[in-house]
């Protein structure tokens, strides 16, 4: 490939500690990157399974403490002009200016963290509404359960709006 037209990399690997040193060779390789995902193999292979081969959207979310990177992924493919805004969804900002990231980390409860990372959905849905969302959550005790409340978040919301609510599934459930 040539490397001036590339606008993104996904790194696909389970040792999270490479991931740092996988972006930095490949921006230095991809001068005009605009966006690079990190996703364990488990996290990628959910995101994409049985999707390969339709048109159903899928939304990857990759919560941490610092960041909350989105990808958007379709027939296998990251879907570009979709991913590039909301590469990184810890920069959505709420009306009283604080960003996701700072929400979530403040949040109060469980409760809270799935009503906060439920809503970037709604954030990016203004593109497209995906079919499935994948999380994988580091650093939170309960993930299954705080997947559970944001599933219930999004299917009430869903409700309200007389749409579709996606599929939620939870990355790290094994």
């Amino acid at each position: 490939y040539d490397p001036d037209c590339c606008i993104g990399v996904s790194i696909i690997s389970d040792d999270g500690s490479e991931w740092e040193l996988l972006r930095e060779k490949a921006e230095a390789f991809f001068p005009d990157m605009r966006y690079v995902v990190a996703a364990s193999v488990h996290a990628a292979t959910l995101a994409t399974s049985g999707y390969s081969t339709s048109y159903k959207l899928c939304m990857y979310l990759s919560v941490r403490r610092d960041y909350i990177r989105g990808a958007f992924i379709m027939n296998g493919q990251f879907v570009p002009r979709q991913h590039e805004r909301y590469s990184d969804f810890g920069e959505i900002r709420f009306s009283d200016g604080k960003n996701l990231i700072e929400r979530v980390n403040g949040a109060k409860d469980n409760t809270d963290y799935a009503r906060y990372i439920g809503g970037s959905i709604f954030n990016a849905s203004r593109i497209t509404f995906p079919d499935r969302v994948v999380v994988e959550i580091e650093d939170r005790e309960n993930v299954e359960s705080l997947v559970d409340e944001m599933r219930d978040y999004v299917n009430k919301r869903c409700a309200e709006i007389g749409d579709t609510p996606p599929e939620i599934i939870c990355a790290d459930k094994r």
